[in-house]
């Protein structure tokens, strides 16, 4: 039996964790955040954006590496409607989701596979918490066990697989993305 290797991709540099793991420096967590300070900087919706990027380019790396190349939804938990409505102050852009995210939203349901650009939007629809969901897909080596990804609070991302992912540590660091495997030392 393989071992399923289970790690977090974050945007979360660790050099701030103390002893016990927790996170010293003032962040932002959501996209709600946009427009607030921290650290006496305020938060702008370019910045966000560059984020949410460094991560479905994160994500499509792994799959890459991992010959990964469609997700199928099996758990999902939707809002109810897109809160795009929330978001019209001048910090966001008028267009916050265009008309195939918000397709996407609608139309999207557990057993549902997404591939090309349906997965790009689906974890930007994750991350911005319109929906939680985990996507699953298998390694074509690995029929009996899936590739994992999925999205927790304050921008945790676990990627769980059968393929070691530690060459790609320094590749996700280039573009602001840490990979940690809390689970083996």
């Amino acid at each position: 039996m393989e071992t399923m290797h289970r790690y977090r991709l974050i945007k979360y540099n660790p050099e701030y964790r103390d002893e016990f793991g927790g996170y010293e420096k003032n962040e932002w967590t959501s996209i709600s955040d946009v427009g607030k300070s921290f650290d006496g900087v305020i938060f702008n919706f370019e910045k966000y954006m560059r984020v949410e990027d460094a991560y479905v380019k994160s994500v499509k790396m792994i799959m890459d590496y991992c010959k990964v190349t469609a997700l199928k939804v099996t758990y999902i938990e939707k809002r109810g409607v897109l809160s795009a409505h929330e978001y019209n102050s001048p910090n966001f852009p008028k267009n916050l989701y265009d008309l195939k995210t918000a397709a996407l939203y609608k139309s999207v349901k557990k057993r549902t596979v997404l591939t090309g650009w349906r997965i790009e939007h689906m974890i930007r629809l994750m991350l911005r918490e319109e929906l939680y969901a985990q996507l699953v897909g298998n390694e074509p080596d690995h029929k009996s066990e899936p590739f994992k990804v999925f999205i927790g609070y304050e921008y945790l991302m676990g990627i769980h697989t059968n393929t070691n992912l530690q060459q790609l540590k320094e590749q996700l660091l280039k573009i602001g993305m840490y990979l940690e495997n809390p689970y083996e030392e």
